[in-house]
This record gives structure tokens, C-alpha cells and sequence, in this order.
């Protein structure tokens, strides 16, 4: 347990609203729509994220997130992490299963055309994938790196060159 970098983003309080993005999280659209979509809605969680895909699809996945900053939540969030001994969560995921585990049922979703369509929907379900392609803002790269040298020759490499802008308009 020697990452959590996530976790001080709760303790940037000269912030309304913290927005967090992976390196492997590639814009494609503007991401208004998706700010605007957390800023207008009238629930309040502390975190929005995207759902993930497939067996994971009961947690969020942290690639993108939005998070309101709160200094109480932040103190709340490293006691937890170093002192509830019986909160379970996937230490190999980091503060994403551990978020996962302590906001099971306070979070928010963001739409994943909003947030980051993960590429394992890409490999699970092309139509999904296909029928949201031209109004998706972020692509999640969970799967495979696009600046990795073999990422053309995977069945991610439509994507690949959009990340290389090789052939931006083929990744449908």
C-alpha cells in the first residue's frame, strides 16, 4: 500500500471541484458535458466516476473522476485507510478498491460517454462501443497503452493511431 496519491485530492480545498484524469485517459471531445453533467446535478456524493465494464461492474473505475474537496472527508479517508482493519478492498488496485470499498453506495456515475469509455467495452461489446462513438468524450486506455510500440498490432489499434492521430476517423 504505497500509492493513495489519490486520496490528497479531497485536501485541495482552495477548489470547488477537482476533476482527475489518468495519463491513459485520451480526450477526444470537448469535456464540458461531462463537468457540466456532475455541477448540475442535484445529488451529492464524494465522488463521481465512470462505471467499469464487465466484472467490475459494480465499483467505478478511477481513470476519471470528479471529487469536491472537503478537508473532514480527506482526515476521514486516511484514518479509514489506516485504522479499519476490517474494510475489505483489492490492494492491488490501489486507491481504486479501496475507494470502491468505502464509497460502495455513495457515488456518483458519470456516464461512461462522458467520462471514459473503457477499452475493455471496446473488447466486450463493439456494438455498445460502435452506437456511442460519436458522442464520446474521453477514451480510457485500460487495457493496453497507446504509446506502447505493440499497441498496433492488438485489437486496440483503431484506437491506437486515434491516439497517435494516424487515422483519427476510423475508430468506430
Amino acid at each position: 500500500m504505497d500509492q493513495f496519491t489519490k486520496l490528497h485530492l479531497w485536501n485541495l480545498t482552495d477548489y470547488d471541484w477537482i476533476l482527475y484524469m489518468d495519463s491513459d485517459a485520451f480526450i477526444v471531445r470537448s469535456i464540458v458535458p461531462m463537468v457540466s453533467f456532475v455541477a448540475a446535478s442535484q445529488q451529492e456524493h464524494p465522488i463521481w466516476a465512470v462505471r467499469d465494464v464487465g466484472i467490475f461492474s459494480k465499483g467505478f473505475n478511477m481513470g476519471t473522476f470528479m471529487a469536491r474537496p472537503n478537508s473532514t472527508e480527506f482526515s476521514t479517508l486516511i484514518s479509514t485507510l489506516h485504522n479499519d482493519h476490517k474494510l475489505f478492498f483489492v490492494e492491488e488496485w490501489m486507491e481504486q478498491g479501496f475507494l470502491n470499498a468505502v464509497y460502495q453506495n455513495r457515488w456518483g456515475e458519470i456516464p461512461a460517454i462522458h467520462g471514459g469509455m473503457n477499452l475493455a467495452l471496446w473488447s466486450e461489446d463493439r456494438q455498445v462501443w460502435r452506437r456511442n462513438a460519436s458522442k464520446m468524450q474521453v477514451i480510457h486506455f485500460t487495457m493496453v497503452k497507446p504509446w506502447n510500440w505493440f499497441c498496433p498490432w492488438t485489437e486496440y489499434a483503431p484506437l491506437c493511431y486515434l491516439f497517435w492521430n494516424m487515422d483519427s476517423m476510423k475508430f468506430h
